[in-house]
């Protein structure tokens, strides 16, 4: 599970405006319990979400500008199903991909692309000094106490079902984690190890001696 900001901008010609007509205002906010569905939104979902719940009750309103352009930020909890490939454990690393695009919308009513933009946070950023990514970790990150965040993938495409000839814009979040392996190293490597050795150290006795069980066990 995690909690996110999904930021949508979108353009929507029939609530632009001119300043000059309306006292210089350049900017409305839909403000109220129903006012502020009384335009469209984008009906954006993660397709593999097993719940998904808004943390502001009746959703956020958006902030209109006279240009037509529209922004909204959305706080969601998701909880995803992230199957675990443990076949190198405890120096694994896990991957885990979702998929982020409208539900009833086609590639030709909406087209849906990551935003690109300067990092909020550079000095928490895991890709290059100098690359601008759709992706950003928000100043309350904390990080897991048992996998290291290490790449965050955000690739674009069109997907056709085989239902319907228009293709649907999707995005594909893929994250990479790396397993703290200290834990596991002190508490179950090593000891193993010693232990296996010691085992050996058997068969290093004299015969003789008699102790060679004694010394095994």
């Amino acid at each position: 599970a995690y909690i996110a900001w999904w930021r949508h901008y979108w353009t929507d010609p029939r609530l632009a405006w001119d300043p000059a007509d309306w006292g210089g205002i350049t900017e409305l906010t839909f403000f109220g319990h129903e006012e502020h569905k009384q335009i469209w939104t984008p009906d954006t979902i993660i397709y593999e979400a097993i719940e998904s719940e808004f943390q502001i009750p009746g959703g956020v309103q958006p902030n209109v500008y006279s240009d037509g352009s529209v922004f909204q930020s959305n706080i969601i909890e998701n909880r995803l199903n992230c199957p675990m490939k443990p076949r190198t454990f405890p120096f694994d690393q896990q991957e885990c991909e979702f998929t982020f695009g409208c539900w009833s919308t086609h590639g030709f009513q909406v087209d849906v692309k990551p935003r690109w933009g300067k990092l909020l946070y550079p000095e928490k950023k895991l890709w290059g000094e100098d690359r601008d990514v759709p992706f950003d970790l928000a100043a309350s990150y904390r990080p897991n106490p048992e996998f290291d965040l290490i790449e965050v993938r955000t690739t674009a495409e069109d997907y056709i079902y085989a239902c319907c000839a228009e293709p649907y814009p999707i995005l594909r979040f893929k994250f990479r984690m790396r397993r703290h392996s200290e834990t596991y190293n002190y508490g179950l490597v090593v000891p193993m190890i010693l232990t296996t050795l010691a085992g050996f150290l058997a068969f290093v006795a004299n015969p003789q001696s008699g102790e060679r069980i004694s010394l095994g066990i």
